[in-house]
């Protein structure tokens, strides 16, 4: 009688034993398979604010672009111009050119508050080959028109800001273009010229 109390406890106690390391097996397995993973990109959530800042003078437009947000960006403008005109590019440090999508991009990241440096788009009419010099066919006004869009700044896996990872990963793109009458003769009314470019 007293060897099969003894013989049941004993079975009771390893069942219970056996149904512990059970349970504590499967909660193991459950952390480990639902644990947290770290992402190899690092975004902010917020959408970057730009503004386009213009002047024209007889050297040309130029061009800035300044984060009015709160969010860091990365920022890229294309330029439209009349087929008779001939345009040329006088880029400050930071702005580059792809020739794959024709825009220039400002790769440093252009912080809140930031504003890139100037990019200067130069123009000249081609050489008039009509044959009375008193004939100036130039127009009296033209349009060239700056696109500019900007994107959040996205980290790559070593946590370097990437521009073009950015670009290329980017769910929506913030656009906005004006076209302003480049007329040296009254270079400051930008206002009438912006309007007409809506």
């Amino acid at each position: 009688m007293k060897n099969s109390r003894i013989g049941k406890t004993a079975l009771i106690a390893a069942a219970v034993t056996l149904t512990a390391s059970l349970s504590v097996g499967s909660a193991l397995a459950y952390f480990t398979t639902y644990c947290t993973a770290e992402g190899a990109y690092t975004m902010n959530m917020g959408f970057p604010d730009t503004d386009l800042e213009e002047h024209v003078d007889e050297e040309g437009k130029h061009i800035w672009i300044e984060n009015t947000g709160e969010y860091e960006a990365f920022v890229r403008v294309k330029v439209f111009a009349p087929e008779n005109l001939n345009v040329s590019f006088n880029p400050s440090n930071g702005w580059e050119y792809h020739m794959d999508d024709d825009y220039w991009y400002y790769s440093p990241v252009l912080q809140a508050d930031g504003k890139t440096t100037e990019l200067l788009v130069s123009y000249t009419f081609p050489v008039d080959e009509a044959p009375n010099d008193e004939i100036d066919t130039r127009p009296d006004e033209f349009n060239i028109v700056v696109i500019y869009e900007s994107v959040p700044v996205l980290y790559n896996e070593n946590g370097d800001a990437d521009m073009m990872l950015s670009w290329s990963n980017v769910a929506a793109i913030e656009s906005s273009g004006t076209a302003t009458d480049d007329e040296t003769e009254n270079p400051d009314d930008t206002d009438t010229a912006e309007q007409e470019g809506e």
